[in-house]
């Protein structure tokens, strides 16, 4: 056996030459990628440092203006709701959501509304609700439904929704008479107003603490 080229071949020539390796594609940047300065960044870095839902502080903040001893009010009121204090209505601020109210119940137990509060005989949690503040109130009858009643603040209101329960919500306000809820219609709620679930079982609305 022969272990070169067959009779009549052709000589080898010179190995051809390895072609260069392709230059990197150009990176685009859309306008997320560039901040106010003009500086680009790439589309995976800009990705990696977006701030999480977790971290947004606009959930757990609120414009106020703030009166002389720090409490926190509506903007363009220029009396405190806590003190009768003077307030700058001319400088609001963003303020951590403050207690709008407290809830006592008959029983003595307390709750301050910041965002949401569940009552009724064993509360939990319902959809859509983040972290709610549950107070449960004793029905020796079980006339209450277990989560019975959310008091919740929505901006500067407090409001209360009868969630659908079984024998219903009175709500008293001061010198008015008794009002039955409609389930599932939030109702502004003043200081001094009593929701009553039955059983014996009464929430005051007062003023934060």
């Amino acid at each position: 056996m022969f272990d070169g080229p067959g009779i009549g071949a052709s000589p080898a020539g010179p190995p051809a030459p390895t072609p260069p390796p392709p230059s990197p594609p150009a990176t685009t940047s859309g306008a997320d990628d560039t901040d106010g300065s003009g500086t680009v960044f790439s589309t995976k870095i800009a990705a990696t440092h977006k701030p999480s839902a977790a971290t947004r502080a606009g959930d757990s903040l609120m414009l106020a203006t703030v009166c002389s001893a720090g409490h926190p009010n509506p903007p363009g009121r220029d009396r405190c709701v806590r003190c009768g204090g003077h307030v700058d209505t001319a400088n609001p601020r963003l303020v951590h959501k403050p207690s709008l109210a407290t809830l006592v119940t008959a029983g003595g137990a307390s709750a301050a509304v910041t965002d949401t509060v569940l009552i009724g005989r064993a509360p939990a949690a319902q959809v859509g609700d983040v972290n709610p503040v549950l107070l449960p109130v004793p029905s020796p009858n079980s006339d209450i439904s277990r989560t019975h009643v959310r008091v919740s603040a929505k901006d500067w209101q407090v409001v209360a929704t009868d969630l659908h329960s079984t024998n219903g919500t009175m709500l008293i306000r001061p010198g008015q008479p008794p009002m039955r809820m409609t389930p599932g219609v939030a109702v502004p709620l003043d200081e001094g107003t009593i929701i009553d679930l039955g059983d014996g079982a009464t929430i005051t609305v007062r003023p934060p603490e």
